[in-house]
Formats: structure tokens, C-alpha cells, sequence
């Protein structure tokens, strides 16, 4: 009779992401050799018939050793050959052959070697080429993507998409790293968009996987708002009765940013109405009865000017409200009042 003992938390390098440790298996006491270990690596499903796919891997803490093929070092159940070494050299060798499992007709499926058995099951770790990771240094306009890539000593590659979605639409230039450790990857992007949510992942692929990381996201923050805005009252050189002029100048101070959908609201005083004829540039009324004057995209440093033109219905003290609104730098508004006392005389 066999006894089965379970050990776990083998310290080796991975080729290929698991989740834990692979599963040991004593087939009896006094083993031929105890430097040699069988490793389960993953399991990947096979999408020919639907069947796994094992990768198994060795460890061998002693001197290299030939192990024939037989009761010492087979697959079973099912074909007891399908591709393991006969050689064992020193050191960790994952991802050395792959064995097919028939999870419909088998419940488990194990490598015995020199005495031990590693065992694979349907609840063991899936295979991966690399895994999404935090995202870090986030600032208005750009990111640090993270995320682990895990080589099997064959061509790897790997590289991060990021988008606005989970179509992402973006990728970062291509890495390739060696060996057979799992190893750390990043990728520093620019141009986002302030104040916008995005979606980032890692594609890692080697010569047996071609694997996508889990979906991640993150929000960049808004960048504060660097616009000023003054405004000035005045009266038309030619003088035209009850006519006055609002100046607005807005100024973008950000030393860096375009600001863009940059557009100035006039709420018009009670004791006025718009003059459309001497409002520009872009200027018209909108759904709340408002005067809306576009200015656009304005460059860092940059400014620029919208005349409101106002037709006075009574001589009395004005105070006229404007409002500065962007879509970035922010949405955030600022506000510029102009007072003008009694600027039309009654007549008789």
C-alpha cells in the first residue's frame, strides 16, 4: 500500500504563474533518490478537444543523474511516456515537457520520478506568460504601468495596452526579458487626459503561452486651474445712447497645458439686454438666456479677448457678472464682476 504525504512551498523560480506550490507525492519510504523533485508548473486548456494541458518542471538539489524511462519516471494515468527527461542536471528546469490530461475520464494526473510524484489537477494554478500589476506615479498626464513577467528561458516578449476602455487602443513599446524567473516590468506613458479614468494591462507571451493580464484602471487627477479672467466696462468711442461694451480677457497662466473649450458666460444684468451686433467673437445666447462667447483651445501663457455688447434699459448702478469655464485644465469656473454707476443720464 501507498502512503501519501503532501509537502509544499518550494522555493524555486517559475516559468509560468502559480498560484502555489506544487504538490509532492511520497510513493514510499526510503526513496531511491530525495534531491530530485517533479514540479507541477500549470495547467492550460487544450483548445483541440477541450482536455488540459500539464507543464511539469524538476528540481534536482544533487549531482546530475539519468533516470530511464519506467517505474521510476513515468506519466500516469493514461500514456506513461509523453516527452519527461532522462536526464537530471542540476539545478530547477521548469516547463520541461507537457503532459496531456483527460480531466473527463481522470481526476488527477501526476509525474512519478525517483520516488515522488508531483500531482495535477483541475484546481491547479492556470498558466501565464505575465500578470497585471498596480499602477504608480499618477499624475495629471501621465503614469507608471507595473506588472510581473514570467519567462521560461525561451523568446519572451511583453508590453502594456491603456485606453479610455477595455478596447484600450494604446500600447507601450516592447520588452523582452530572460532567464526563468518571474522579474518585475514598467512602462512610464504620457500625453492622458486630466481628470479621465483608463484602463491598462499586460500582454506577456513566450514560446508556449500568449497570455493577457487581468484588466486594471486608474483616474488621473485634474490639474488646477490656471485661468484668470478680468473684465472692463466701457462706453463706445462714438457715443450711442444706453450702449456699454464688457471686456473679458481671459489668461492661461499654466507655464505648460493647453487649455481647451475655454468660453466666457455673461449672465446680462436685470437692467440690460445682449447686443449681438457689437458681441464677438463667437458669441450667442444660450439655453438660459445667457450671452456665450467661444474662445477655444488657449496655448500656455496665451490670452485672449470677448466683447459683450449691452443695450442699457435704465440709468442705474450695473453690475455685470462673467464666468470663465474650460474643459481642461479644469471645469472648475471662475468668476470676474465690472461695476459701472449710473452710466447713462436721463432725458427730460
Amino acid at each position: 500500500m501507498r502512503i501519501f504525504a503532501h509537502r509544499s512551498g518550494v522555493a524555486r523560480p517559475l516559468a509560468i504563474a502559480v498560484a502555489c506550490a506544487a504538490t509532492l507525492v511520497a510513493l514510499s519510504a526510503g526513496a531511491a533518490s530525495a534531491t530530485i523533485s517533479p514540479l507541477v508548473d500549470c495547467i492550460a486548456p487544450n483548445p483541440n478537444n477541450g482536455n488540459f494541458w500539464v507543464y511539469y518542471g524538476y528540481e534536482n538539489t544533487g549531482a546530475g543523474v539519468s533516470v530511464p524511462f519506467g517505474n521510476t519516471n513515468q506519466v500516469v494515468p493514461g500514456i506513461q511516456y509523453q516527452g519527461q527527461p532522462t536526464v537530471m542536471n542540476t539545478g530547477v528546469y521548469p516547463n520541461v515537457f507537457r503532459a496531456t490530461f483527460n480531466q473527463f475520464a481522470f481526476e488527477s494526473i501526476a509525474w512519478e520520478l525517483e520516488g515522488q510524484a508531483a500531482l495535477a489537477t483541475v484546481n491547479s494554478p492556470r498558466c501565464s506568460a505575465g500578470q497585471t500589476g498596480p499602477v504608480s506615479e499618477v499624475t495629471s498626464t501621465g503614469a507608471t504601468l507595473n506588472g510581473t513577467v514570467i519567462p521560461d528561458g525561451t523568446a519572451t516578449s511583453s508590453h502594456f495596452e491603456y485606453g479610455p476602455s477595455t478596447s484600450y487602443g494604446s500600447s507601450t513599446p516592447a520588452a523582452a526579458p530572460s532567464g526563468i524567473t518571474s522579474q518585475p516590468t514598467s512602462a512610464h506613458i504620457t500625453g492622458l487626459t486630466p481628470g479621465a479614468t483608463y484602463h491598462y494591462r499586460l500582454d506577456a507571451s513566450t514560446s508556449s503561452f500568449a497570455t493577457a493580464g487581468a484588466d486594471g484602471t486608474f483616474t488621473t487627477p485634474p490639474i488646477a486651474l490656471a485661468l484668470t479672467l478680468d473684465e472692463s466696462l466701457a462706453t463706445p468711442k462714438v457715443y450711442v445712447r444706453g450702449k456699454l461694451l464688457a471686456s473679458f480677457t481671459v489668461t492661461n497662466t499654466d507655464p505648460s497645458y493647453e487649455a481647451t473649450g475655454v468660453r466666457v458666460l455673461d449672465a446680462i444684468p436685470p437692467d440690460a439686454v445682449a447686443d449681438l451686433t457689437a458681441s464677438a467673437p463667437s458669441c450667442a445666447i444660450d439655453g438660459q438666456g445667457r450671452v456665450s462667447c467661444a474662445i477655444g483651445s488657449l496655448p500656455a501663457g496665451a490670452s485672449a479677448t470677448v466683447t459683450v455688447g449691452l443695450t442699457v434699459t435704465e440709468p442705474a448702478r450695473l453690475t455685470n457678472v462673467g464666468v470663465l469655464s474650460a474643459d481642461q485644465p479644469s471645469v472648475a469656473a471662475v468668476t470676474a464682476v465690472a461695476t459701472v454707476a449710473h452710466p447713462l443720464q436721463k432725458h427730460g
